[in-house]
């Protein structure tokens, strides 16, 4: 790299992903390339929210960034010990190649996953240059919080981990409030941290809820509810389809794959007002999401500071009342306080979830936002800088 700025990124989500940490990683890297950064970003073969191997180039220039993914196994059932696998693979493959790549000015790891941050800190160690780490998740409070099999028993050692990559660091960014307060209350000085929420990727409807409705077989006059995103065992989602069971004048559309996406369609056989979407681009989710009468957002109880839905900043952006089942304390529900916006009902509660979207189609929800809770990838430029400069 030859640059006066130059990074090197490294995580295992990356662009064609959907979903996720992704388009906010894929969304900060493009940036910086257009602000006159040299960019290469190190990263996985695309995986999620499918959990399925998808075809993309193992080395591209994409948008200005120089994208370098490396092979490793991909679990269709992500419980702990296929995901730890997962890790382990990418790792090995991520730090061979950085052992070829020339000098950066600072390293960027993005977590997750804890190999994304093993793998940058071993480049920034080789490279003499400053390591900053992005906190996307908590990965010990998520082995603890999401549900994953077999995640409590190793949220010890996970949490151990994390810790110490996190202590090597120069400058840790935090997504969410309730990851810096942790942070802190595990001994990592408050002067590292830095807190930038996510912000918004979601572009204006480019067409009207009625012609959106018809290009995906909705019926216009219906009760819209969606959930749009990752399918997994943090989100709860069967308490959507029972809810649904018990609201059969309102149609609900579940959009998006992931782990238990097969399950949620089992389990709504036999219900005619739930519908599947799969995956879908920017402008078609965007398109969609305005569309909506409610949208939906679920955790199970045990999430509280593990994560911030990467849904959360594209619901708020479309303006649409928001049902939240999930816990009061959550990071989540923090974020909506923030936003003066969503209506919150019990987690894991199927009548109280019901009770809420009826609610919010009586015109009980929030449907603007008072004020933005986001920052953008000029503030992370900005941090990448302060730590380059020293200042």
């Amino acid at each position: 790299m030859t640059a006066d700025r130059s990074v090197l990124i490294v995580g295992i989500n990356y662009a064609p992903e959907p979903a996720g940490n992704a388009p906010y990683t894929t969304s900060l890297a493009e940036h910086l390339a257009r602000t006159g950064w040299e960019v290469s970003a190190l990263t996985g073969v695309p995986h999620y929210p499918a959990w399925r191997r998808e075809d993309a180039p193992s080395d591209e220039m994409r948008n200005g960034v120089r994208v370098m993914r490396r092979r490793h196994f991909v679990p269709s059932t992500p419980d702990v010990g296929r995901r730890g696998l997962m890790e382990a693979t990418w790792a090995v493959s991520g730090a061979t190649t950085t052992l070829r790549l020339p000098k950066a000015h600072v390293v960027l790891g993005v977590v997750p996953s804890l190999s994304g941050a093993a793998v940058a800190l071993a480049a920034s160690r080789r490279m003499r240059v400053p390591l900053v780490l992005w906190i996307q998740d908590l990965m010990g409070q998520a082995a603890r919080q999401s549900g994953v099999s077999g995640g409590e028993r190793v949220a010890g050692l996970v949490g151990g981990a994390e810790l110490r990559l996190l202590g090597a660091a120069d400058r840790v960014i935090v997504v969410g409030e309730g990851f810096a307060s942790y942070l802190v209350d595990c001994g990592l000085p408050t002067e590292r941290i830095t807190l930038a929420r996510n912000w918004s990727l979601l572009p204006d409807a480019a067409s009207s809820a009625d012609d959106t409705r018809q290009r995906f077989g909705i019926p216009v006059d219906a009760s819209l509810v969606l959930h749009s995103g990752n399918m997994g065992s943090k989100q709860g989602l069967d308490v959507v389809v029972a809810a649904a069971e018990r609201l059969p004048a309102v149609t609900f559309v579940l959009q998006g794959d992931g782990s238990q996406r097969a399950a949620l369609e089992e389990q709504a056989t036999d219900l005619d007002n739930v519908a599947f979407l799969p995956s879908l681009p920017g402008q078609d989710l965007a398109d969609l999401l305005h569309a909506a009468d409610v949208l939906l957002l679920t955790q199970r109880s045990s999430v509280l500071d593990m994560s911030v839905p990467s849904k959360l900043t594209s619901y708020l952006a479309s303006g649409r009342p928001i049902v939240a089942g999930i816990h009061p304390d959550s990071e989540a529900a923090r974020v909506l306080a923030d936003a003066s916006a969503g209506m919150l009902a019990p987690p894991d509660d199927v009548d109280g979830l019901a009770a809420a979207i009826v609610a919010a189609l009586d015109g009980g929800g929030s449907s603007g936002v008072v004020r933005r809770v986001e920052a953008g990838p000029e503030q992370l430029a900005a941090v990448l800088w302060d730590v380059v400069s020293g200042t």
